[in-house]
């Protein structure tokens, strides 16, 4: 993470805009989702000279500017955003960082709790088959709609169903309405679905469920 040397800026000009945020305040911060990977947004009433934006990742609180996966100057981005291209997962968090590397302000990532279901595709030939369904406002790009023939939060992430072709799942971030081959049978209850959140190191975790077919 670049520092800014004394000798580029005047310290006490810094120093005047770090006695100004009580009154206008610190800078805030935030973490949304474009297109699956991290944005971060800031808001600060006075950038400082070499003042930078963090992406962070820890189990923890963010305590220190240490160690950033990547980081931006404020002065970079006219609208105060920036995308990175780390994509989204668990434990993600944006910091505010000062030119002497202190970190001022942070805000942890929470990922919204999308809405899944099955619907079913009347096929008068074959039989009735399975429809995916949701709803999500921050797809991340690994993102999955399953298939589960029995509870996902039972069975485990892994323990979806396996039809011939192995798992019958959908890319949360294309459109809604995808349509599958199994059929739903003579109990619609007997199938599950379940919003699989998958960040970049292939680590997954489950947002929401639903059971039974409906229609």
């Amino acid at each position: 993470m670049p520092i800014g040397r004394v000798t580029d800026h005047i310290r006490s000009e810094y120093n005047r805009r770090l006695e100004s945020t009580s009154f206008f305040g610190d800078p805030r911060v935030w973490i949304t989702i474009s297109n699956g990977e991290n944005r971060l947004n800031w808001d600060s009433p006075i950038e400082g000279p070499c003042d930078e934006v963090g992406l962070f990742r820890t189990g923890g609180t963010l305590t220190s500017a240490a160690n950033p996966i990547t980081t931006r100057n404020v002065d970079v981005d006219g609208d105060d955003i920036h995308t990175t291209s780390t994509g989204k997962g668990d434990n993600f968090w944006v910091g505010y960082i000062n030119m002497f590397g202190d970190l001022v302000a942070a805000r942890e990532y929470f990922p919204t709790t999308p809405t899944v279901s099955l619907e079913r595709n009347e096929n008068f030939i074959g039989g009735d088959t399975i429809d995916f369904d949701w709803s999500v406002s921050d797809p991340g790009d690994h993102d999955l709609i399953v298939l589960y023939d029995r509870d996902p939060r039972v069975a485990g992430v892994n323990g979806y169903y396996n039809s011939i072709v192995g798992r019958v799942e959908a890319k949360a971030d294309s459109n809604p309405g995808e349509r599958t081959q199994i059929r739903v049978g003579s109990d619609p209850n007997r199938w599950w679905v379940a919003y699989v959140m998958v960040d970049d190191d292939g680590n997954q975790r489950i947002l929401s469920t639903s059971r039974g077919v409906q229609g």
